[in-house]
């Protein structure tokens, strides 16, 4: 469908949920239970078409529900509104008393006669149930609806009927059999938190996405958490990792478009090797993406600057991000809101340079808040969404925090997982505990690599340093 025959709503990607917009002159309704935003749905959808098509004239009518000034007020705390529209390009008209008084067949007229006395492209009618439930007569609303239909089409508008309605009420509401479009609003109760989800269950000759995604009620208006599955890929790109620690251990370079697992004790070195990870990938001028969810930002900062590394240049320039979520500073980087948490880093990586580097020290947390097999869902799905051909991601985990049956199938959502502990040394072919640390990879996407494990130091200015000949040191020993 042409860009010209859908009406944009200009909503955070909402029109992509939608396949580009709403169909001209079709009739949907917007359903859901009480506080799910309903109203400012449509009353964003309204303002954003006005400013666009400044031609463009819109009538709200008010019914049986909520006091039309008290909807007007409730609307000027959000950033779309504009005053400057009423009585020209936005109409607000309360019909609630026109509807006590008058049968129905004298409503549609009544409508029809506002939509050409004031030249308007798009009505609203909020709420449609409030005129459901003050009919009785199931045929009459029936037959009321249809010829409403009939009449709005004939008018060339296109229309949104809100209401309160369940999801049951959708299977039997005779104003739901002559809509060309349902979309969902609904408020569920996750844990202790109420979330908001969007979910389009109808919409006429539209290629729009089934399923729910979440949404929130800014200030701004509506925020939709949509995932696309596509994006731009640069063609003939090949980045080489070379990570320095991993480099002949590793037989061949995995390069970008790969994630990463490192899993450890405390103390033996994860976050070390996350910092060295992002060294090296700004030294090689690619860009870095640094979520901190262990310790402060501040405390990243030092440890960078402490071993030889100063950062501030490369956070200056942009090409080092780094986002604190320990503090929980950011809202939008707030991990106990999984959608909200992916969207805000996909976002985040689709507008950063390539190739890039995305580091998470540590999923840990995560654990503390999704327990077993849905913290290994969440992890996959991070993982689908924000992989790219040209990203790496590259995460940490604290060792024990998950079960090993968990660890098994959380593995299967990485390229490489890297194993640090301080292991028996007897499987080293030695004896005694030397105090050395060893890492050992137990697994490696599509390259070849020694699986055994190596021995390594922690040094302040070069990090993890892989005694990688020590299994020939070892040899010629004997």
């Amino acid at each position: 469908m042409s860009q010209d025959s859908l009406i944009e709503t200009r909503i955070s990607t909402l029109d992509e949920v939608l396949g580009g917009g709403i169909p001209v002159y079709s009739l949907n309704i917007i359903a859901g239970p009480p506080g799910a935003g309903k109203t400012i749905l449509a009353q964003e959808l309204i303002f954003n078409n006005i400013i666009q098509k400044n031609s463009q004239n819109a009538l709200y009518l008010s019914t049986l529900s909520e006091p039309l000034e008290k909807i007007v007020r409730f609307m000027q705390g959000f950033s779309f509104f504009n005053p400057e529209y009423f009585g020209e390009k936005l109409i607000y008209q309360d019909i609630g008393n026109f509807i006590r008084n008058n049968p129905l067949d004298k409503l549609i007229q009544h409508i029809q006669n506002l939509i050409i006395e004031n030249n308007v492209e798009i009505v609203v009618i909020d709420s449609f149930k409030a005129i459901r439930d003050m009919v009785q007569s199931v045929n009459e609303f029936r037959l009321f609806c249809f010829d409403l239909s009939v009449n709005l089409a004939n008018n060339r508008v296109t229309t949104f009927l809100l209401g309160e309605y369940s999801r049951s009420d959708i299977e039997k509401g005779a104003e739901f059999a002559i809509a060309d479009g349902i979309i969902y609003l609904d408020n569920i109760i996750e844990g202790n938190q109420r979330r908001r989800y969007i979910e389009v269950l109808k919409l006429r000759n539209a290629n729009h996405f089934t399923g729910k995604s979440r949404m929130e009620i800014t200030g701004d208006g509506i925020k939709v958490f949509y995932f696309s599955m596509y994006y731009d890929k640069e063609e003939n790109l090949k980045t080489y990792l070379a990570f320095k620690p991993f480099t002949g251990v590793l037989k061949e370079d995995p390069g970008h478009g790969t994630t990463w697992l490192v899993r450890g004790e405390p103390g033996v070195g994860k976050s070390r090797i996350a910092l060295q990870f992002a060294i090296e990938g700004l030294v090689k001028k690619e860009n870095v993406l640094y979520i901190t969810s262990d310790t402060k930002a501040e405390q990243v900062i030092k440890s960078l600057n402490d071993s030889g590394f100063l950062i501030s240049p490369y956070l200056e320039s942009g090409q080092f991000l780094l986002f604190d979520f320990y503090s929980q500073g950011i809202k939008e980087y707030n991990m106990g809101d999984p959608e909200a948490f992916l969207f805000a880093l996909a976002n985040q990586i689709d507008i950063s340079p390539k190739p890039c580097r995305v580091i998470l020290d540590s999923i840990t947390p995560l654990t503390l808040l999704y327990e077993g097999k849905k913290f290994v869902r969440l992890v996959n799905r991070k993982n689908s969404l924000l992989g790219r051909d040209n990203v790496v991601i590259f995460d940490t985990i604290l060792a024990k925090t998950v079960e090993e049956n968990d660890f098994i199938q959380l593995s299967n959502s990485y390229d490489m997982v890297v194993d640090m502990f301080t292991p028996d040394w007897g499987q080293m072919k030695m004896t005694g505990n030397i105090g050395y640390r060893a890492l050992q990879f137990k697994k490696a996407r599509g390259v070849k690599v020694d699986k055994r494990p190596f021995p390594y130091t922690i040094s302040l200015t070069d990090g993890i340093v892989v005694q990688k000949d020590y299994y020939e040191t070892q040899r010629d020993d004997r």
